[in-house]
């Protein structure tokens, strides 16, 4: 007998076998919330993207996504830095012009201080001797190259629970005690203080910053699994409907990356190959399957329906996503 799934719908959260698992949800095409601008590339670079300031709201920023900005938050208390392209503390970002700029250390060595030497000069007369200063004579020494270059800009201190001897390639990371964007990476017996990339949360389990969905940091942010790479209606299970031999599926399929296809007219819907098989299965209430993405995923993400308004910037951050879960770790 075929397991039963119930689903109730209420505020798109599902609810399989006792369990319940909010799906993922995009909050990037809103009205309002992206705008074309000409300050971003119309393809994304994969080594990073590019950030641009609020030109009102220190506590805001845009992220470009094919070719427009999309408004974003720092977390409460942070302000945007367009400098260090994360969200830092108010004196550290140096937004706010009210607010005392005090970024800490420099990013590179000062160079050593100029000084100033008085000359002296002695002038004589027939009747008195007197000793004058001469105008002051500046002169100024070239900085030598530095033989030791200056410690970055974070705040290590000394913490019994990271090792002496930490592997560099692999180290201890300690979450922060009150702020779910920071964390600490442990050096030589030393804790030091690192921050997540704007939007992520620290993960203990994981140990990486992860979206705040699956870092389970914040008690506030429903907390969810990861999904599984070959599992695409994951966290829910795929209900198989029907399979049939098909030439477009191969005999040696590799079950842990089957291909998946889409199924002409039918969104919601896909197939899965299996041994020379095409598996018809559904995907979960309300999602359409994803040839891009091979997933099910909402209907505006999945782009799937010429009837459906598809967002573009959506499926890319989704896309992104999925790329960064299965173990890139990722932090400043």
């Amino acid at each position: 007998m075929k397991p039963v799934l119930m689903l109730l719908v209420g505020g798109l959260t599902m609810v399989v076998s006792g369990q319940t698992a909010v799906p993922w949800n995009c909050n990037l095409c809103p009205v309002g919330a992206c705008v074309n601008d000409q300050r971003c590339p119309v393809v994304n670079n994969p080594l990073g993207p590019t950030f641009l300031p609020h030109p009102t709201n220190c506590n805001q920023f845009y992220k470009c996504s094919h070719g427009q900005a999309c408004e974003y938050s720092c977390p409460a208390g942070l302000h945007w830095s367009q400098a260090l392209q994360r969200c830092e503390w108010p004196n550290v970002a140096c937004c706010d012009p009210s607010i005392e700029c005090r970024p800490g250390c420099p990013e590179v060595c000062p160079a050593p201080p100029t000084t100033t030497t008085p000359v002296p000069t002695t002038t004589t007369t027939t009747t008195t001797t007197t000793t004058t200063l001469a105008p002051v004579t500046v002169t100024t020494t070239p900085a030598p190259i530095p033989t030791t270059p200056c410690s970055p800009c974070v705040e290590c201190i000394t913490d019994a629970r990271c090792p002496l001897t930490d592997n560099p390639m692999e180290p201890t990371l300690l979450p922060h005690e009150n702020d779910c964007t920071r964390f600490y990476k442990c050096a030589f017996g030393q804790r030091c203080l690192m921050q997540c990339q704007p939007g992520e949360h620290f993960s203990v389990a994981l140990q990486r910053c992860e979206w705040p969905q699956y870092a389970c940091c914040d008690p506030m942010i429903p907390c969810q699994q990861l999904p599984t790479p070959g599992d695409p209606c994951s966290p829910m299970p795929c209900p198989v409907l029907d399979c049939r031999p098909d030439n477009g599926c191969p005999l040696g399929d590799d079950p842990l990356n089957p291909l998946l296809l889409a199924v002409p007219g039918n969104c919601g819907a896909f197939y899965k190959c299996r041994d020379g098989d095409a598996c018809l299965i559904a995907c979960p209430p309300g999602q359409h399957f994803s040839r891009t993405l091979q997933r099910c995923e909402r209907p505006e993400v999945a782009c799937c329906d010429s009837t459906v308004a598809c967002c573009v910037a959506c499926a890319a951050s989704r896309r992104h996503e999925l790329n960064h879960l299965f173990g890139i770790k990722s932090y400043l």
